[in-house]
């Protein structure tokens, strides 16, 4: 198990591209370059060749804000 690495955002590239149906999209790549991954993270794992499995969720909604608005908003 490990938790998501965080990549240099300096290195990132964004690429404006459109599919064979002429709908664009966008290429998102790293540059390579070296970089120290974090320990404990994803991509140390993937740096030393290993399996990395990494637990994510999607809903970013913070829950204890959320309830505290709910009550002070509550009729």
């Amino acid at each position: 198990m490990a938790a998501q690495g965080q990549r240099n955002q300096a290195l990132l590239a964004i690429d404006a591209r459109s599919d064979g149906r002429g709908n664009p999209y966008f290429w998102l790549a790293f540059a390579k370059a070296r970089f120290e991954p974090g320990n404990g993270s994803d991509l140390k794992a993937i740096a030393e060749k290993r399996i990395s499995v990494t637990p994510l969720r999607l809903d970013l909604t913070d829950e204890p804000t959320l309830t505290r608005f709910a009550q002070a908003f509550a009729e």
